[in-house]
């Protein structure tokens, strides 16, 4: 929706030329105008990414320190998700007053619920710390395995369905169905996700808001991240923390500019990239479920 957007109400190029744009038809357009469109989208993508990425770390050390204190996952998992929904009742509005709403609402609408529920990280966090606290030992690898290959399925998925759900429903239609899968979903979670009651103390019973904001309990968390009882183990942690800044950040940038990227070069379109992408997805994961279950036997 950004480049059909941003070309129709942004830059205001005229009917003719955005129809060629979306269509692929490269008699219709001159070079400038893809590159002019393109530019504004990464500015946008850039903004996203830069907010989507470093807010919910914030939230994340509040989220994850309550969450140990109460044993609590499913609001961890389900808020994000009203997030999300939220996110696509905005997007829906946006697309269904195309004309009228710039690129400008559709990214604050975007950007802002994604980032301040929480995102992907809080799902990941209260996915694969649920799934670790009803395993037992023996299966927690092959578990969360399991987890990761569902994750990158549904991602999977949707990337291949994508392109061609939106070709045959369009903006508006596309994302009734994502309002109403999330509905599905978060409807889903509240049912089946299971968490047992615990009693709580007389201080676990003070102010709900000073409870999950205590900086108190932050600064713990980070001394025991931190805790120089076992040098070693402290020294693992932080290569970890490097090699994933220095693994996940390229990719999640790669991610960004492929479509842009292919749609130039190779002037692909949305089935395409859609195609591209699912391969891309299952080639690239498909060696996590046979690696936490041969790990079972070494």
């Amino acid at each position: 929706m950004s480049l059909e957007k941003i070309c129709r109400v942004n830059l205001h190029f005229n009917e003719s030329i955005c129809d060629a744009l979306v269509l692929r038809n490269r008699s219709g357009y001159l070079p400038h105008h893809e590159v002019e469109v393109q530019q504004l989208v990464v500015k946008w993508a850039a903004y996203k990414a830069f907010l989507v990425g470093s807010i919910p770390v914030v939230c994340i050390i509040f989220l994850g320190s309550w969450s140990d204190r109460h044993r609590r996952r499913k609001p961890i998992i389900l808020i994000p998700l009203f997030g999300d929904l939220i996110g696509s009742i905005g997007l829906l509005v946006c697309s269904y007053f195309f004309l009228e709403l710039s690129i400008e609402y559709s990214w604050m609408v975007d950007t802002l619920t994604a980032s301040l529920f929480g995102g992907q990280c809080s799902i990941n966090l209260g996915i694969f710390s649920y799934v670790a606290g009803i395993s037992s030992d023996e299966d927690r690898t092959l578990r969360i395995g399991s987890v990761s290959i569902a994750t990158t399925l549904a991602i999977s998925t949707g990337m291949f369905m994508s392109g061609f759900v939106l070709n045959l429903l369009g903006f508006v239609g596309a994302y009734s169905l994502s309002v109403s899968l999330l509905i599905l979903a978060i409807t889903s979670g509240m049912i089946m996700i299971k968490e047992e009651t615990v009693k709580e103390t007389k201080e676990d019973q003070k102010g709900y808001l000073r409870d999950f904001f205590s900086l108190e309990y932050v600064k713990n968390t980070f001394k025991i991240c931190f805790q120089k009882k076992d040098p070693n183990k402290r020294t693992k942690m932080f290569v970890i923390m490097f090699l994933c800044t220095m693994i996940v950040g390229p990719m999640q940038g790669e991610i960004t500019l492929n479509y842009m990227y292919l749609r130039l070069k190779c002037g692909w379109d949305e089935v395409d990239f859609s195609i591209f992408n699912a391969f891309h997805f299952v080639s690239k994961y498909s060696g996590i479920y046979s690696r936490c279950h041969f790990s079972r036997n070494i």
